[in-house]
């Protein structure tokens, strides 16, 4: 076997692909399928425990190709996979072909899920001054998503008075962080809020704040 590899990675896992073969008798082969964090060791690496490449993999067609997924990975970690068709049973009477070639790859950055406000408004807001807030997207683990490139948009919640929200209130994210730097409110209000939305992404709702009057 020397034809694996990898056609995709998201940020936790690896889809593999190889062309099936016979084991020695005319029958499709079985396979055991090994990982490791790169570079890899075939008599250390363990088997893939986590997904349809799960160890032993059961052969179908000879000559077919065949895709599957190794799951439960690291995001941003360079992997190299390796495999051996046998027939039998492993552990038990297995007999082993030779070792395939090793399919090396770099799972991606963890995707953005939901918005955080790490830069909240000040409690107390004098009316049409400026002020500034920052928004990060963030990962399902909660890290930042620093991949995330998408347009981020703020507007303004609760009972103004005869005004709304102004300035740059959409801006795209840098490195997963977006600055609205020249924000003002033009009415008053007691207990407002902003709301941060973005494509795909759930929103989330900064601290509460008045506006006053200069």
């Amino acid at each position: 076997m020397n034809d694996l590899a990898i056609a995709s990675v998201t940020d936790t896992s690896v889809t593999l692909v190889f062309t099936e073969v016979d084991d020695g008798t005319g029958q499709p082969a079985k396979y055991d399928i090994r990982w490791a964090v790169d570079p890899i060791s075939w008599t250390s690496a363990s088997s893939v425990t986590n997904g349809s490449c799960r160890t032993p993999v059961a052969g179908t067609t000879i000559g077919a190709r065949r895709s599957c997924r190794v799951l439960g990975l690291q995001p941003s970690t360079a992997y190299q996979f390796q495999m051996v068709a046998f027939r039998g049973t492993l552990d038990v009477d297995a007999v082993f072909g030779d070792l395939s070639n090793i399919a090396s790859g770099t799972t991606s950055a963890p995707q953005a899920t939901q918005l955080e406000f790490t830069g909240q408004p000040p409690a107390s807001i004098v009316l049409n001054n400026t002020f500034a807030v920052e928004v990060t997207a963030r990962d399902a683990q909660g890290a930042t998503a620093t991949t995330y490139s998408g347009t981020i948009t703020l507007t303004l919640q609760g009972p103004v008075v005869a005004g709304g929200l102004s300035g740059t209130t959409s801006v795209s994210a840098v490195n997963g962080i977006a600055t609205f730097s020249n924000l003002q409110v033009t009415g008053l209000c007691t207990s407002c809020t902003l709301k941060a939305a973005a494509s795909g992404l759930a929103g989330t709702t900064s601290s509460a704040f008045v506006v006053v009057g200069p």
